[in-house]
């Protein structure tokens, strides 16, 4: 009877102490499970800061180059509008012309006038 006791007990011993083995092995995993975790959230994190960080250039860049081409365009309307003026006097210039041709047909004052 205490043999078969003390076998019970060996028995018993043998379990708990498989429990605790299986335990320490969980608690293990589930340690390395949460530092693999938090070392991947890192990484993600580092790429999201490094996306945003080269995205923020990028809107500084399109700024840039928006207020660029906003400066060309006010240059070039500038530009039209003195070449618009331009022809109009142009034009102007070419009718006091006909007129004068018209009001002295004679080839010595045209050539004086061209002189």
């Amino acid at each position: 009877m205490i043999e078969t006791k003390d076998k019970e007990i060996a028995k018993l011993m043998q379990h708990k102490n498989m429990r605790q083995m299986g335990l320490r092995c969980s608690e293990q995993l589930l340690q390395n499970d949460t530092q693999s975790f938090i070392d991947f959230f890192t990484k993600i994190k580092k790429k999201a800061r490094v996306a945003s960080d080269e995205l923020e250039v990028l809107k500084q860049k399109r700024t840039t180059e928006a207020n660029y081409l906003r400066t060309l365009g006010e240059k070039c309307g500038t530009k039209q509008t003195q070449i618009n003026k331009m022809l109009e006097k142009l034009a102007e210039f070419n009718m006091i012309k006909v007129f004068t041709e018209k009001i002295d047909p004679d080839p010595e004052n045209k050539a004086a006038r061209k002189a």
